[in-house]
């Protein structure tokens, strides 16, 4: 089973939490996303934690893979970060 998070809690974000959470071969371990408020209700939604900065989580959760739908203007920066740390990378277009 393939540790998974998703960094972005948008239309995309969501979809890829869904999609994850319907997959048996995928444990979704994380979500992130900037707004406090909106990450928080998807986390308690998928019963995962949330959180706010996506370094930290990688430090606690320690997923194998991270879905990125955060604006494409940011992908950049945070996949860099992300495949410096470790990280499988998939980026969704939001």
């Amino acid at each position: 089973m393939t540790r998974v998070a998703v960094i972005g809690t948008g239309v995309m974000g969501k979809n890829h939490v869904r999609v994850y959470g319907e997959m048996p071969e995928a444990e979704l371990v994380a979500v992130v996303d900037q707004d406090q408020g909106a990450v928080e209700q998807v986390g308690r939604f998928y019963r995962v934690p949330s959180y706010t900065n996506f370094r930290e989580m990688v430090k606690k959760e320690r997923p194998e893979a991270v879905t990125v739908a955060v604006h494409t203007k940011a992908h950049h920066a945070v996949v860099k970060d992300l495949l410096e740390m470790g990280c499988h990378v998939f980026v969704s277009r939001s």
